[in-house]
């Protein structure tokens, strides 16, 4: 079906074009760009409160009627820039980021005429006929009756139009989803782009192309056969520049979310200064987001389920520990965020709270080996994001620390960003999701039942016991559990587990200290139960199973503890002596501390044993000495450590 041209508008079209009476003489400083494309062009993404707000130097001229808005008039760049009812898209971003380098003299305007679902055969001045019917759908068919039938033409009348008042610097393109795999894409879009030089009179040396990557995200639609043929676009038009979609995320399978529609808009902006030769320093936005339940939460923290949090969950530190007056010493009471980022610049910490009292809202902060800093009234009442402090950082890894200050205060999320906005609602998805279940050891763990995995699946399992497997373990994919410890002690570690290959193998890390590792047979089909000791120090932890290498699949975990005849104790570096107290025997264990040579000393520091094992995790002896108290040293000819010890 063919829609036919509505002359009376295009009569119109032609009165606006000879007669308009904008507000703008023709200026040399007003910079012109004309754009077009597709739906990611058009515009997808939800226009935040952080979009509203555009500088008067950035405008639009309207390609079409809208009830608030006239058809080729100047207007303030405040979105949506293409048609009515589109969203956020690049060239939101590309005319802020322009104006902000650009010298305060120079004024940005932007023309956008687009259509979501069109083939780059649509803007060919001899076969746009031939591709208006690409869909007969009515959400289609809209699109196309805004632009009278010819979106081609459209964006040339604009083009003139704003002729009249600046300076046309280049052309912005985004589309090739309705196009992926059609190696002609090049020619195409060379066509396209010398025509419309032509008939506005203009030079591809002072007019470049820009064309920006379909989205490369997991899961999108046209990336593998779109891009690389979008890459090829300069060998084809030597004026024509590429802008890469590495690293920016998508709301869909085909459209960008509203973050990455912001940096890929300065993505072109840095671009096109670049080609003006204006080397402006220019930050793409960085944005983090952590949950403090999935974060690494020290020990005397309470989560708290809660339906208004982020992830249903909040944290408070546990009553009886106020610290107003300096930061506690313990890690227990403190909470560490991990992050890296991509440039040196400022970034500010937002923090979403729940004080209800002045005497509940403050925490202690800190970056990175800084000194922490007490943060006193926070804002009182329901969730709010506070800001609370900024740091000039450097590129690279940063840890963020909090500490509490006065019991009652609770965090649900914490926010990194260098741009100075406070975020609104719960915020967007942190970079690490979690289940905020704690298991109590003793006990039973279904492997499925993790709070966080990296690399692995589920499947039914075909044990006798349990639901699911945890499959697809590759090497270096990981499980996480929150567990809860009782007691300093030695626990059985029970895997249920089935493997294809003879050399599965797993590390056990508790807060990322190595404190275990066991290997996984083959068993075929089969499943298999295999032990091994694990020294667990009390409180809540963080336990890592990471596989060093793959190929099994796990049901369930198992721990009890170790009967013993005397009581153990497990060091904060995960080094283990059991039984303590003992009538002979010694375990001395340990992942993280290889010893070499082990002495016994009296109490009178008489040396009463000494014996070289050679460089080893892992001893059983019998020192035979007399009932008494002694002091153990451990040497690996680099660091000493003592511990003492009871022989009864």
């Amino acid at each position: 079906m063919k829609i036919q041209k509505n002359y009376t508008k295009m009569f119109l079209l032609i009165g606006l074009v000879l007669l308009s009476t904008n507000s703008f003489s023709r200026n040399p400083n007003f910079y012109i760009y004309l754009c077009f494309g597709q739906s990611n062009m058009e515009g997808q993404g939800p226009i935040e409160a952080q979009d509203k707000t555009v500088d008067s130097r950035f405008k639009v001229l309207q390609a079409v009627e809208c009830t608030n808005r006239n058809m080729g008039t100047w207007y303030p760049a405040i979105p949506p820039l293409c048609q009515c009812g589109t969203g956020l898209s690049p060239v939101d971003y590309f005319g802020r980021t322009m104006v902000q380098s650009l010298p305060d003299s120079i004024t940005v305007g932007i023309i956008n005429v687009a259509v979501g679902g069109s083939d780059i055969r649509l803007f060919d001045k001899d076969l746009y006929q031939n591709y208006d019917s690409t869909s007969t759908d009515d959400w289609y068919l809209l699109k196309l009756r805004a632009y009278a039938g010819n979106p081609r033409q459209r964006l040339i009348d604009m083009a003139k139009l704003a002729q009249n008042a600046g300076v046309i610097k280049g052309v912005l393109l985004h589309q090739g989803e309705a196009n992926a795999g059609d190696s002609n894409w090049p020619s195409y879009v060379k066509k396209v782009y010398n025509e419309m030089l032509a008939d506005l009179s203009l030079s591809p040396d002072s007019v470049p192309l820009l064309a920006g990557e379909v989205l490369s995200a997991p899961g999108n639609c046209c990336a593998t056969w779109m891009n690389p043929i979008i890459d090829k676009l300069p060998m084809t038009i030597p004026t024509a520049y590429v802008i890469p979609s590495n690293g920016l995320t998508g709301q869909d399978a085909a459209h960008f979310d509203s973050p990455s529609y912001r940096t890929f808009g300065i993505r072109y902006a840095t671009k096109m200064l670049l080609l003006m030769g204006i080397g402006a320093k220019i930050f793409e936005p960085e944005a983090y987001y952590f949950e403090p339940e999935c974060s690494e939460l020290g020990g005397n923290w309470n989560m708290v389920t809660d339906n208004t949090a982020s992830n249903s969950t909040y944290v408070t530190i546990k009553p009886g520990m106020n610290n107003t007056t300096t930061v506690s010493a313990d890690s227990a009471n403190a909470i560490y965020f991990d992050f890296n980022t991509r440039s040196d610049t400022t970034f500010y910490v937002y923090a979403r709270v729940y004080c209800k009292t002045l005497t509940s809202d403050s925490y202690w902060f800190k970056m990175d080996d800084g000194s922490f800093e007490y943060v006193n009234g926070l804002p009182k009442g329901l969730w709010t994001w506070a800001k609370i402090k900024s740091y000039n950082l450097k590129a690279g890894k940063h840890t963020l620390a909090i500490a509490n200050g006065e019991e009652g205060a609770r965090l649900d999320k914490i926010y990194i960003s260098n741009v100075d906005i406070a975020p609104t609602g719960m915020g967007e998805t942190a970079l690490k999701l979690c289940n905020p279940v704690v298991y109590n050891l003793t006990g039973k763990i279904e492997a499925e039942s993790y709070s966080y995995q990296s690399g692995v699946s589920t499947a039914t399992t075909g044990d006798t016991g349990g639901v699911l497997d945890m499959t697809g373990i590759d090497t270096n994919d990981y499980m996480e559990y929150l567990v809860n410890v009782p007691t300093d002690t030695i626990y059985k570690a029970t895997f249920r587990y089935a493997s294809s290959v003879s050399n599965g193998a797993v590390s056990v890390l508790l807060d990322e200290k190595p404190v275990g590792s066991i290997s996984l047979s083959g068993t075929g089909s089969s499943y298999k139960s295999s032990t091994m000791d694990l020294p667990l120090k009390a409180g809540r932890h963080t336990l890592k199973l990471l596989a060093t290498s793959g190929g099994f699949k796990l049901n369930w975990l198992m721990f009890e503890k170790v009967k013993t005849t005397g009581l153990e104790k497990v060091f904060d570096d995960g080094l283990s002596i059991y039984p303590n107290p003992t009538n002979g025997e010694l375990n001395i264990k340990s992942e993280s501390f290889q010893f070499g040579n082990v002495e016994i000393f009296d109490c009178t520091g008489k040396r009463m044993y000494d014996e070289k094992f050679g460089l080893t995790n892992y001893v059983h002896f019998n020192p035979r000495l007399q009932k008494g108290i002694y002091i153990l040293k451990l040497n690996n000819n680099t660091q000493i450590q003592n511990f003492k010890i009871v022989i009864e």
